[in-house]
């Protein structure tokens, strides 16, 4: 049962639309964890060892690295995971395959109008399926918010990649950030952003 189950440092929580079942960033333990409507707590990614591997297999054979948040995509059902410490954003499908979505494994910044899983990110730590189709991702290391669009390339959308405060009023490549670290839509279609360092709330309106 979920209430007597171990975790360590949970740091992420996805929930169906039902209410269930809710899914957990297990981070310490290199895990994500289902509990199911009955309350029963299963592993659905991660073999429990840190490290980066299994891409294009079960998602309970492959290897994560401190996984943060999650977001749940309720149209198609598959789950977004930021394996933050291996800089890359995965999917988990319905099916149970993990895949490569963003990242390399080492972080960097660069990849821009190419295919995002040669792009490099640094310590994602957000990645939020837009009204568009495309995923939206704060690329924290990196000062940037990234978008995947639904052919897989990626652009950067806000964020000069310096790390400071500036920009508001004016176009959104041309702001500065300070480790944005979670995104959210709200209804009109303008993304919401955890400034963190920054302390402070921005948005970008399309």
């Amino acid at each position: 049962p979920a209430a007597e189950a171990q975790f360590d440092e949970p740091c992420g929580v996805a929930v169906g639309a039902a209410g269930h079942p809710i899914y957990v960033a297990d981070t310490s333990n290199h895990r994500i964890r289902r509990i199911d409507a009955n309350g029963r707590v299963t592993t659905i990614a991660g073999d429990g060892s840190p490290g980066y591997s299994g891409d294009g297999g079960p998602a309970t054979a492959a290897r994560l690295r401190h996984p943060y948040r999650l977001r749940l995509d309720r149209t198609s059902g598959d789950l977004y995971v930021c394996d933050t410490d291996n800089h890359v954003i995965r999917r988990i499908d319905t099916a149970g395959i993990i895949h490569a979505v963003a990242g390399q494994g080492t972080p960097g910044s660069s990849g821009d109008g190419g295919a995002a899983t040669a792009a490099r990110l640094t310590s994602p730590y957000d990645a939020v399926p837009g009204p568009d189709g495309a995923l939206y991702i704060a690329d924290s290391g990196n000062n940037r918010i990234r978008r995947v669009a639904p052919d897989g390339t990626i652009t950067t959308i806000v964020g000069t990649g310096l790390r400071g405060f500036g920009g508001d009023g004016g176009p959104a490549l041309e702001a500065e950030l300070d480790y944005p670290s979670a995104l959210a839509f709200d209804a009109a279609g303008d993304l919401w952003i955890a400034d963190t360092y920054n302390n402070r709330v921005r948005v970008c309106r399309f």
